[in-house]
């Protein structure tokens, strides 16, 4: 039988991994961010994310269905909590855009009277 700190020393291999892929999921969920703020693309769809979740609880085996359910939807909720934020940065940061050009102009017509 391995002794419980070779187990541990496997579980920390895999929580390594996991990391490096749930940061390369973020990487590809700021492309996704990009993609909907061009195209107006709402973030949350329900009926994707629905699906999404059915799909991934069928991978699992069925004593650990519930855990894998609940780990495919707190997944979801980072990346929509991501995607909103980065596009809520990218409205406000055109909104300030907007603003100064605004202002600049605003400035030069009354520089001219």
């Amino acid at each position: 039988m391995t002794d419980l700190k070779g187990i541990l020393e496997e579980l920390d291999g895999v929580d390594d991994q996991l990391m490096h892929l749930f940061l390369r999921r973020m990487e590809i969920i700021d492309r996704v961010s990009a993609y909907r703020l061009s195209r107006g693309i709402p973030v949350m769809e329900p009926v994707k994310e629905h699906d999404s979740l059915v799909s991934r609880a069928k991978i699992a085996p069925p004593y650990l269905s519930r855990y894998a359910s609940e780990y495919a939807k707190a997944l979801l909720a980072m990346s929509r909590h991501m995607q909103e934020a980065m596009i809520r940065r990218a409205v406000e940061e055109e909104m300030r855009s907007q603003e100064k050009n605004i202002t600049g102009t605003d400035l030069f017509f009354l520089d001219e009277q």
